[in-house]
């Protein structure tokens, strides 16, 4: 038989870990010799091209030394193994090693003071109060957002760092001043306290057990001033350093349930407190969202489920369920002012606030004449709240030269002007300074576009032109929006009511001329030509400042 074609023969061995190249095309389909001069046949040549085989360096295990399939094979094995040798000795993840049994199984032990105490509060809340649950689902995408954006600078500016939970703090703590009946107590002897602080106590799992540290006035604290106090309590429950002072005058408590992995609790109420939030895991996943411009649309958004536990015997079903609504509204608001997606953006007032303009509104509508006293007694009833804040606004209208105080003869009504309602209610300074706090913050892409409506304002106030005043207002809010990812403080609607009533009350106290309703009607379809939505909500602050018949 004549020799075979040169060009069938395989390359020369080569002492390399890397694949030979595959035989050129076969003119014909004699068997191939190996290098030693046995044949091999094409399936065991394509068997051996397959698994990088160098044919010179196998050992044949068939008649006369012919190499077969299974030394193929058991060659690519071979190479396989050596190759995973060197990853084998690297240290490799080990593997979770099975749950150990407690020692405590079997045993009887006593059980540990701190856990009696637990146990025993538990007890007297159940027995105590009529409780139940309320669960309510809240998107905190934006809240969320703005933590990642802001986490870093926070940290370096005030020295702690930025957990979700401060927002929902302050959500809280805004919730309870609206709806006062979820921060109070019921007495022994019957009677019931309306708190007038927001002391939230944060409840915290350590190692000795359940710990309740209070955030005291956390009404009046700020996201910053919150996030710093908790950190504060958190690392003296880490060390044991919690006095007694730090867990006593709680209002009302927030229970994370969330941290451990959980999407909502049953919890139970912090007796002799009325309710307490419990907190959720947050969990991203697609929900159906309300878009300003594409409609219903499918999106991924944050979500969290927020239980309010409460004692029945004073808190109604639709109170229970109306405080949640609140939190989920102010949490936007902290976050991102008015979102305009999932729900209207509301107006936010403190309880101070409240009572401060309806002093303003008793003193602007001649209910209240100068040199008239005015009574904390009364507004107390009229607004059904305590003393302390109506005390406390008081002072803040004093300090702005509303009113006066004579010795031991409480406060006086004083002659108000229009330069009075000027100084109470700085809106254009204020929305300057918005401006300026975004900038600084770079929490706006474009704050200087804020800029000329504010200047714009300002002219149409010199010109008396409420018409101009409205749309100026109108589009700075738009434009504070639309430059802010997310949007601005909780007092950004506070400013748009509080600028309408500034500019209506200058006027009128001007002119005297027209009635209340005809001056503010005529803002009230200003704002609604403008922009329906807005309108509505400035009609229904317009309505809940109108003087009483």
């Amino acid at each position: 038989a004549p020799a075979p074609a040169q060009s069938q023969a395989p390359a020369p061995a080569q002492p390399k870990a890397t694949p030979a190249p595959a035989a050129a095309p076969r003119a014909t389909t004699a068997p191939a010799p190996a290098t030693d001069g046995a044949y091999v046949t094409p399936l065991v040549r394509k068997l051996a091209s397959e698994n990088g085989v160098d044919l010179g360096q196998v050992k044949g295990s068939g008649v006369g030394g012919r190499i077969r399939k299974q030394d193929v094979l058991a060659a690519a094995e071979a190479a396989k193994a050596a190759a995973a040798a060197p990853a084998q000795a690297a240290p490799s993840a080990k593997a979770p090693s099975p749950a150990q049994p407690s020692p405590l199984r079997g045993q009887t032990v006593k059980m540990p003071r701190i856990r009696k105490v637990i146990g025993e509060n538990m007890m007297r809340a159940l027995q105590n109060q009529a409780q139940l649950s309320s669960v309510v689902e809240v998107d905190v995408t934006k809240v969320m957002r703005l933590r990642a954006r802001a986490k870093e600078s926070f940290l370096a500016r005030e020295g702690v760092k930025l957990s979700p939970m401060p927002f929902f703090v302050k959500a809280a703590a805004e919730a309870l001043k609206a709806h006062p009946v979820i921060n109070a107590r019921i007495n022994d002897d019957g009677t019931i306290t309306y708190h007038d602080v927001e002391n939230v106590g944060i409840a915290v799992d350590s190692e000795k057990g359940l710990m309740v540290p209070v955030i005291k006035n956390a009404g009046d604290l700020s996201i910053a001033g919150i996030a710093k106090k908790t950190a504060e309590l958190a690392g003296k429950v880490r060390k044991g350093g919690l006095a007694p002072d730090d867990m006593a005058g709680g209002t009302f408590t927030i229970s994370n349930t969330g941290s451990r992995g959980a999407l909502f609790d049953t919890i139970i109420v912090n007796y002799p407190q009325v309710a307490e939030l419990g907190i959720g895991a947050t969990v991203r996943r697609p929900v159906v969202v309300n878009h300003p411009e594409l409609g219903e649309t499918i999106a991924i958004r944050d979500m969290v489920y927020l239980t309010l536990s409460y004692d029945h015997q004073l808190v109604d079903g639709a109170d229970a369920a109306r405080s949640p609504r609140v939190k989920n509204r102010s949490s936007h608001a902290v976050a991102n002012g008015p979102t305009g997606e999932v729900m209207s953006p509301p107006i936010v007032h403190s309880l101070r606030q409240q009572i401060r303009e309806h002093i303003v509104e008793g003193i602007v509508s001649g209910r209240w004449q100068p040199g008239e006293r005015i009574v904390e007694r009364r507004i107390a009833v009229e607004l059904e709240v305590s003393q302390t804040p109506v005390r406390e606004a008081l002072r803040e209208l004093e300090t702005l030269r509303l009113i006066e105080s004579a010795p031991n003869k409480g406060v006086r009504v004083r002659e108000l002007t229009a330069s009075d309602l000027e100084e109470i209610y700085p809106v254009r300074a204020g929305l300057e300074q918005i401006a300026a706090e975004l900038a600084a913050e770079r929490l706006a892409s474009d704050a200087s576009a804020l800029v000329p409506e504010v200047a714009a304002l300002r002219t149409a106030d010199r010109a008396n032109d409420a018409e101009a005043q409205v749309g100026h207002t109108v589009a700075f809010h738009h434009k504070l929006v639309m430059a802010s990812g997310n949007s601005v403080l909780l007092h950004t609607w506070e400013s748009l009511g509080i600028e309408i009533w500034t500019a209506l009350s200058i006027r009128w106290l001007g002119t005297r001329q027209r009635s209340y309703a005809e001056e503010h009607q005529e803002l009230i379809d200003a704002f609604l030509r403008r922009d329906p939505r807005i309108g509505e909500l400035v009609k229904e602050h317009v309505l809940n400042c109108a003087p009483r018949a």
